[in-house]
């Protein structure tokens, strides 16, 4: 039988409303993630790197694009300072703002040559952004204030940006996106699950990487000691495509130093990896106050589930309140 009109109708309304609650297909953002296996493995000399459950990371850093699309999504107002003006005022930020509070709008820097800043590792953006926008991919990335349902909850619950309160929250035990624990950002770093070995490197060696630019690509390689080019420094996230970590992230070592969910006393958070500025690479914990800002400081983010399984099930519900036939 085909559908009466009142259920076409109540059909229509609730898939329009669940739609509304969510950006359009074509502004939902993609994180390509890779999977973590060898759950239960053992830890480095170091302590760290082992995970007793399986999990993906963030093939790459979280780009400008990326959280552009985020800052369009819950930045109107901007609440909570998800957006630094230094993003737009310096040569390392890509991300401009236009109009004023409850009107802003943001965009990707326009490419300069062949630096594209829509492939660049997203900076100048503290702990509490980052686990922000964990909590925006958590919640289906919904459109609408900084709140309860779109930053303020998810992975991490938040009440403020207050340095106190961002740097004791936890992740949350039902979290689907989060910002990665120091043992999950180091095992996927470090850890060789062929042969049950740690490297000294992120690229799956035990010499440190050379600093050659990509199209010199060593197998290697990594984005370090730019100090003569402190202009446009980054590379694209993934450019250097011979140079994974034995799992298959990228940058993990050089390009920007990586917020983790680490602690380390008192009201500071932990990162990990070193940026463009590093003249040499090293496996330092390095903790900062949780609303530090810096040009070579970023993010990754992490999964439990596969990546976008709330994307396939909002469509498959949609389509089953569209078509559902009547009794």
């Amino acid at each position: 039988m085909s559908l009466s009109i009142p259920s076409l109708k109540l059909s229509c309304l609730i898939a329009l409303t669940l739609l509304a609650a969510k950006p359009s297909l074509a502004e939902i953002i993609s994180i390509p993630t890779v999977p973590i296996g060898n759950a239960g493995n053992a830890p480095d000399v170091s302590g760290y790197g082992d995970v007793a459950y399986e999990y993906r990371i963030g093939t790459h850093e979280v780009t400008n694009a990326q959280y552009t699309a985020f800052l369009n999504a819950v930045a109107q107002a901007d609440a909570f300072g998800l957006y630094d003006t230094q993003m737009g005022a310096t040569t390392q930020g890509g991300i401009l703002r236009s109009g004023d509070s409850g009107t802003y709008t943001y965009s990707v820097k326009a490419p300069i040559g062949q630096y594209d800043f829509a492939k660049k590792p997203v900076v100048y953006v503290s702990w509490g952004d980052a686990a922000r926008f964990a909590n925006w991919l958590h919640n289906g990335q919904p459109t609408g204030p900084q709140d309860i349902g779109t930053t303020e909850t998810g992975a991490y619950t938040l009440s403020g940006p207050g340095s106190a309160q961002v740097s004791v929250v936890n992740r949350n035990a039902d979290a689907q996106w989060f910002i990665p624990s120091e043992d999950e950002w180091y095992k996927a770093a470090y850890y060789d699950d062929q042969n049950g070995v740690y490297f000294d490197f992120q690229t799956g060696s035990n010499v440190m990487p050379d600093d050659n630019q990509p199209s010199l690509d060593s197998g290697n390689s990594a984005n370090y000691n730019r100090l003569n080019n402190q202009t446009r420094p980054m590379t694209d996230v993934g450019a250097y495509q011979l140079s994974a970590s034995p799992y298959g992230t990228f940058d993990q070592a050089g390009n920007v130093a990586e917020w983790t969910e680490g602690k380390s006393g008192g009201q500071t958070r932990i990162h990990r990896g070193n940026g463009w500025l590093s003249t040499q690479l090293t496996q330092n914990r390095n903790n900062a106050n949780p609303h530090i800002l810096g040009n070579t400081l970023g993010f990754r983010v992490a999964t439990v589930p596969e990546p976008a399984t709330y994307v396939l099930g909002a469509l498959a519900l949609i389509g089953l309140l569209a078509f559902r036939r009547k009794r």
